[in-house]
């Protein structure tokens, strides 16, 4: 492989030595598991140990099949700086001070509050007291979990809801917007009014959520790629970027899946059923079938429910550490989840799903082999 430059973002503190020999000893029996992370000019971004000790074992002799490695292009170099300290805050362990350093750190390459906490599993308010604190000067512009920027010093306003006209008839979201229409319908059929009647939506609520970019690196490193993500949209692939996906108009429940998936079900009901549920069956099925190889499902840690413990006895999951801040299908994030989350894995690699996703929670095997 063509010769890399490993040193320049190079931020987090260097592993002890009984860390690094952990991670010598794992890549020796398994190999890199988990992709070295490159910029556009060879730079490594992340994976600085574990092409170290892959380099140091293939001097030693050992035979190592070349490492995954994944390429970042048309990043600025405050974008790749704080996409490194994302992806380590949560995977090393780090002293409170040393946590702080890289919260400043963040903050002074442009990345606000919100985002530094989603990205910690901690208070937005509890990064800003420590970040005041380490920050001598502020950035100009900040960039939040939307991936705009704004001025530093930018409060978002609430939003005023809009006045109602005498014969306007309301929904309080998509949902309802159909229930709206029939009696804006009813009023003007029945003549109560020479006026033209309309529907206002306050908002339009999605029933979808996606999963925040680091869970999804992680299902690629162990899969090595991403097939098919049924359960989706345009905006969750720009990240995702599976090889197909379903959107909500194509009905991804009632089409046959493939190969290597990655599923996180719609958090909603289907005429009183969990879609937690229906699709969890759907992708087991598939599985079953032959025709999904491997795959990840994203669920809610839903303890005590008849589908969630069916899944929990037959398949390895992880049970997420920290509360997961999903993103809506406009792309803006919609805060911390108010339920745990886990992830289960369906394929044959087990050892390799313990070993990438025990950085972000305890992976627990199934009581039926």
């Amino acid at each position: 492989m063509e010769a890399v430059q490993a040193e320049l973002y190079q931020l987090m503190p260097p592993l002890t030595e009984d860390e690094y020999r952990t991670l010598k000893a794992d890549i020796a029996e398994r190999g890199v598991l988990v992709p070295i992370e490159l910029d556009e000019a060879g730079h490594v971004l992340d994976g600085h140990h574990r092409l170290r000790a892959w380099a140091e074992l293939r001097q030693e002799g050992v035979e190592l099949p070349d490492y995954p490695r994944m390429l970042r292009s048309g990043w600025t170099e405050e974008q790749k700086r704080n996409h490194v300290r994302a992806l380590n805050l949560l995977r090393r362990h780090l002293s409170k001070e040393q946590l702080r350093e890289q919260w400043a750190a963040m903050r002074a390459d442009g990345m606000s509050y919100q985002a530094i906490a989603a990205t910690s599993g901690v208070s937005d308010e509890t990064v800003r007291k420590s970040t005041s604190k380490n920050l001598e000067v502020q950035p100009i512009t900040i960039k939040g979990k939307d991936n705009k920027k704004r001025p530093a010093k930018y409060k978002p306003r609430k939003p005023k809801l809009p006045q109602a006209p005498k014969l306007t008839i309301f929904a309080a979201s998509d949902i309802g917007e159909e229930k709206a229409k029939a009696e804006a319908k009813r009023v003007e059929e029945k003549g109560e009014s020479d006026q033209q009647v309309q529907v206002t939506i306050f908002s339009h609520e999605t029933k979808e959520y996606y999963t925040p970019p680091q869970y999804i690196e992680a299902a690629r490193g162990l899969m090595g790629g991403i097939d098919l993500d049924p359960a989706s949209c345009k905006t969750a692939q720009e990240w995702i970027r599976a090889g197909a996906y379903f959107s909500m108009a194509d009905d991804g429940y009632a089409q046959e899946w493939f190969g290597r998936v990655w599923l996180n079900p719609p958090y909603s009901k289907e005429d009183g059923e969990s879609n937690q549920d229906r699709w969890s069956r759907k992708l087991i099925a598939e599985y079953k079938a032959g025709r999904v190889q491997e795959a990840v499902l994203l669920v809610k840690a839903a303890l005590g429910y008849k589908w969630f413990e069916d899944l929990w006895w037959n398949w390895p999951v992880c049970f997420a550490r920290e509360r997961i801040s999903f993103i809506k299908a406009d792309g803006t994030s919609d805060g911390q989840s108010k339920q745990g989350t886990a992830f289960f894995y369906l394929g044959p690699n087990v050892d390799k799903f313990k070993a990438t996703f025990r950085q972000f929670g305890r992976v627990i095997m199934p009581e039926v082999a």
